[in-house]
């Protein structure tokens, strides 16, 4: 039997809580908050028309915090990408 991943709003922050443990937060302007256990990272982003519209430009990811250091690790970075977009989904974001 395959375990299917589901989602809930968090209570604050604007974001949506994985039931692999992972959470993400769509409280920003410039970006997108991922967080998995204590490791941070952030996603540089952009709101754009129409509403709840969102560009994500995951070469600008940052850990720890918006100006920490960038992250090299590429399937790290891939897999982040994939988990915030299904996140995003869940809670009526495009991306563009």
């Amino acid at each position: 039997m395959a375990f299917t991943e589901r989602f809930s709003r968090t209570l604050f922050g604007g974001g949506a809580r994985s039931t692999l443990g992972y959470a993400v937060f769509f409280n920003s302007d410039t970006s997108v908050q991922y967080v998995d256990g204590a490791t941070k990272i952030f996603a540089s982003a952009e709101g754009l028309a129409p509403r709840m519209t969102m560009a994500l430009y995951p070469e600008r990811m940052t850990v720890g915090s918006s100006d920490g250091p960038m992250l090299g690790d590429e399937g790290l970075r891939q897999m982040v990408l994939e988990r915030v977009r299904g996140a995003g989904r869940f809670l009526g974001w495009n991306f563009g």
